[in-house]
């Protein structure tokens, strides 16, 4: 297991998902985050046809940055398919 550099720090982000999607993409990015020991915070903006999401994970500043780079990676890879 990597060395934490004890550095703790916090990142907010937003995201989008179809009706058909959201629960899904909820699990994942919550799923993603709790893996790399974070603390999740989720707030969503319900509609008919999607939701808006603000999430924020805080933790150790390598464990964030190496969430944000898979959610980058992740939110390409949603948008593509």
């Amino acid at each position: 297991m990597e060395e934490s550099t004890g550095v703790t720090t916090s990142a907010t982000l937003g995201f989008s998902a179809g009706a058909l999607i959201r629960r899904q993409c909820v699990f994942e990015v919550k799923a993603a985050a709790q893996r790399l020991g974070l603390t999740v915070s989720l707030l969503e903006n319900k509609g008919w046809l999607e939701s808006e999401y603000q999430i924020t994970v805080t933790g150790d500043q390598d464990s964030v940055t190496r969430f944000l780079a898979a959610f980058q990676q992740w939110s390409r890879a949603m948008g593509q398919s």
